[in-house]
């Protein structure tokens, strides 16, 4: 339990938006860690021309 509360005494200190921010920097060093901007670019465009689906599912599946 004391574990517990020291943990949500931390939680209150940090800023509402830190939280959000720290979790989108770290998807996207993931997403980056696996695809270059424009590999993704470019997996982007063949989706949106309808010539590579399934990639894009891939890579989708992945980001989400």
């Amino acid at each position: 339990m004391l574990f517990s509360k020291r943990l949500a005494h931390k939680i209150e200190e940090v800023e509402p938006g830190t939280l959000r921010e720290t979790y989108s920097a770290l998807v996207n060093e993931k997403i980056r860690a696996r695809y270059s901007q424009s590999a993704e670019n470019a997996i982007l465009r063949k989706a949106i021309a309808g010539m590579d689906m399934a990639e894009f599912e891939a890579f989708n599946a992945f980001a989400e």
